[in-house]
Order: structure tokens, then C-alpha cells, then sequence
């Protein structure tokens, strides 16, 4: 049985901050195209990398802009980003766990915490937030996103697992607005949990204990609430990603351009 440390069973006077970077104190130089690395200023070196960037079908612009931060902008129309079962090309940011947090090892929980906003969700399934994935850009199976998602012009907190499909989806805002400016997934390294959170602050929540968040969900190996084990994704290949995607409409409306912007992101770390 996975054993997964939840919210509840945390110390958090145990948990280190180990990465930091701040989106808005950097620059890309101009629009990440597909494979691109950006240079961002950090406590150390990480390779981030763009998948599905701005010359590619799925988006119009992914771009590090000084100020501002991260963005994911999609015009009216760029309808084809996925994190759906077999379709994973949901426009990304990503890195290494193992390069964000160095000595990463099987004994670790680690917690990703990202500050975001969007101009306005208004289509069903425009979604953007936190993933983490294998590393395979071919098939959608090892993955799992904790997102900020539009449905029939509600806002929901979504654990959605490419093993067994959608964990967790609750309404957090009803018309649309707000949306939550923090979100966090933590994965147990060893065992291979997740869970997401999220909060309407644009703060940090340092350190995160167990009444700072609203639970998206959990998902292991372990729980009852998945019909699939948890994805595989290993401290060798495990990749944590930033997101913005625009999947084709099911809802009936007509999606508009939107943009997503990330503020901030930091690692939270503590040892079983």
C-alpha cells in the first residue's frame, strides 16, 4: 500500500523552502518557441523548457515578460491544447524535480506552490495551472494536473489524472469569478502521491498546514477514490510543469481568447 503523507499528517514547522524564482523580476527575450530553454534568476541552475510553444498549433504565445511573469496567451479559436487521457499538448513550462530540488530522493515530499491569474476564463475546459508528467511528450498516461478550470461559466478546482481520468472537480466560484491565486500540488516522491490544493490569496502559504488550503484532491496507488494506480512518474523522470491549455469546447458556448499569467513558483521540501 502507497503511503501517502496528506495535509492532515504533515508537521509543517518540518517543511524547507528550496527553489524560488519570480517570473516577474525575469525576461525570456521574446516568445519561447518549442524546445526552448528559459533563463530565469534563481538559488540555482534549472533547465526550464517550453513544450508546445508559441510556434506551435496549440497556442499563440508562451513568453517570460519582465513585470508581468509567465504567460500562456491563447487567442479566440487555438482550441486544440489537451490534458486528456491520450492527448497531452497542453502548452508548458517545465523542469526536472530532481534539478529544482537537489539530493530529491525516495524519503522526500514535495510540495510545488505557483501564484497565478487569468484575464477571464469563458469557455468550457480552458484550464491552466500545475502538472507533473514523465517526460514522454507521445502518450498522456503519466500524468497529473491540479488546474484552475471553466465549465458552463463556473470556475472549478480540478485533479485530473491521465491513468484515471478526472480524481476530483468541485465548483470554487460560480459566474466566473474569482479565481484562485495559489495553487500547490505535493507529491510524495517516494511513493508516488499527489495532492492539489488551492486558496484565493496572492500570498505564499508558508508553512502549508492543513487549514491554509482548499483540498482538491488526493490521488495514490492507495486511495479508493481512483479507479487506476497513480501515474508512474519517478525521481528520474519526474517533470513538474506550469500550463495553459484551450481543449476543444464540449459545453455548446463560444470560447474567447484568454491569457494566463504565473507570478511566482517555489518547492517546498520535508523527509519522511
Amino acid at each position: 500500500m502507497a503511503n501517502i503523507k496528506t495535509i492532515s499528517t504533515v508537521n509543517a514547522q518540518e517543511w524547507e523552502v528550496v527553489y524560488e524564482v519570480d517570473f516577474t523580476d525575469n525576461t525570456s527575450g521574446g516568445a519561447l518557441n518549442t524546445d526552448a530553454s528559459a533563463s530565469l534568476s534563481g538559488p540555482h541552475a534549472v533547465d526550464w523548457v517550453c513544450k508546445f510553444g508559441s510556434n506551435s498549433a496549440y497556442i499563440e504565445r508562451v513568453e517570460v515578460v519582465d513585470g508581468t511573469g509567465l504567460q500562456f496567451e491563447h487567442l479566440a479559436g487555438e482550441t486544440q491544447s489537451h490534458l486528456y487521457q491520450n492527448l497531452n499538448t497542453a502548452p508548458r513550462l517545465m523542469a526536472l524535480a530532481s534539478d529544482i530540488v537537489p539530493g530529491l530522493s525516495a524519503d522526500d515530499v514535495i510540495e510545488f506552490q505557483v501564484l497565478q491569474e487569468s484575464d477571464g476564463l469563458s469557455g468550457d475546459w480552458q484550464f491552466y495551472g500545475l502538472h507533473m508528467n514523465d517526460g514522454n511528450m507521445t502518450s498522456a498516461g503519466n500524468w497529473v494536473h491540479n488546474s484552475t478550470v471553466d465549465i458552463s461559466a463556473a470556475i472549478y478546482d480540478q485533479l485530473r489524472t491521465g491513468n484515471g481520468d478526472i480524481q476530483s472537480s468541485y465548483v470554487v466560484a460560480t459566474g466566473g469569478t474569482p479565481e484562485p491565486g495559489f495553487r500547490a500540488l505535493r507529491w510524495n516522491a517516494g511513493a508516488g502521491g499527489f495532492e492539489g490544493t488551492s486558496k484565493f490569496t496572492d500570498k505564499f502559504i508558508s508553512p502549508p498546514t492543513t487549514t491554509d488550503f482548499n483540498s482538491t484532491g488526493v490521488v495514490s496507488a492507495a486511495c479508493s477514490n481512483v479507479s487506476t494506480a497513480a501515474p508512474v512518474i519517478s525521481i528520474a523522470n519526474g517533470y513538474i510543469a506550469l500550463h495553459g491549455a484551450y481543449p476543444t469546447n464540449g459545453g455548446g458556448n463560444t470560447p474567447s481568447a484568454y491569457t494566463a499569467t504565473f507570478t511566482k513558483f517555489r518547492a517546498l521540501k520535508r523527509s519522511n
